[in-house]
């Protein structure tokens, strides 16, 4: 986050970086095959990618990749919820980012819930807000 809370608002960011292990060679197609996509790489996948961003946010950008794309929208609780299908090709990075701008709460501290996943997540949270820590 980044901003003055004397603005009313801050600028944020989520970002999310996957990235699917290659499977062993000789899988059998069910395993290792799609059927939504017949002609991608061996042990490529797609997943849904939905970022929840904070109470009152605006969104300003939603890229995978660095490609600005079409996203599913919504909310839950009165959070502002976007998303997408992210192709995950086996070995490579794939970058979500959603940048948003939301209202500016002193001590307000930003929250983050990782999944539970086969290795942890790693979480940074970078809070540069000039009201991130009220004296």
């Amino acid at each position: 986050l980044t901003g003055s809370c004397e603005s009313g608002t801050v600028a944020g960011q989520l970002t999310a970086r996957l990235r699917l292990d290659r499977l062993p060679e000789g899988l059998p197609p069910y395993i290792s095959g799609r059927s939504d996509k017949e002609d991608t790489a061996y042990g490529s996948s797609s997943m849904l990618v939905h970022l929840y961003g904070p109470v009152g946010a605006t969104l300003t950008s939603f890229t995978v990749n660095g490609a600005e794309t079409a996203l599913m929208a919504g909310r839950e609780r009165e959070h502002p919820v976007w998303g997408q299908k992210a192709q995950l090709p086996p070995g490579k990075w794939v970058t979500v980012r959603a940048t948003f701008e939301q209202p500016a709460y002193a001590g307000m501290e930003p929250v983050v819930v990782p999944q539970p996943m086969v290795r942890d997540a790693t979480v940074i949270v970078d809070d540069k807000r000039d009201c991130a820590n009220p004296a």
